[in-house]
């Protein structure tokens, strides 16, 4: 048994449309105004707190390793108290209609300067030996193609 729709021809104009020039713009905006927004990132002492201006279906703090630190359902704002263990805490938030926010991760560092590292160190000696690979592997490229080259005009001539 096979079931059939038939749409009308307006629906159908409609839905190439849609698939031939993209949604209308008026609609896009619509859209975007309508998301959940952001209204608070927080850190106190220990204490990781995110907020949106929406209820969310779930607020998930993740760990290293993808590891499911907490979880808190149906709130606006939920806060984690970040332990000794935790290397660093990423925040997704699920809203009713599957939009997720996929924060970035709050990390655990030594008080350091972060950009302040060692500098790189060149290893000359397989850096020459890299380069003298390199060029006799071009070298015996090159001399290849010209005896071939040589060895087929040759046939050519007989």
């Amino acid at each position: 048994m096979i079931s059939s729709i038939y749409p009308s021809s307006a629906a159908l104009y409609g839905l190439a449309n849609v698939f031939l020039w993209g949604e209308p713009m008026d609609k896009k905006i619509e859209k975007a105004h309508s998301l959940p927004k952001l209204s608070k990132v927080e850190m106190n002492g220990d204490t990781l707190t995110v907020g949106v201006n929406k209820v969310a279906t779930q607020f998930r703090f993740i760990g290293q390793g993808g590891i499911l630190l907490d979880s808190v359902a149906d709130v606006n704002e939920a806060s984690y108290v970040i332990r000794d263990k935790d290397t660093y805490v990423r925040t997704e938030i699920i809203f009713p209609n599957l939009t997720t926010y996929y924060l970035n991760p709050v990390i655990r560092y030594d008080g350091g300067d972060p950009w302040e590292h060692e500098i790189a160190k060149v290893d000359q000696l397989r850096t020459w030996l890299l380069r003298i690979i390199g060029f006799a592997t071009l070298i015996f490229i090159f001399l290849n193609i010209y005896y071939l080259r040589k060895r087929l005009r040759k046939r050519a001539r007989r």
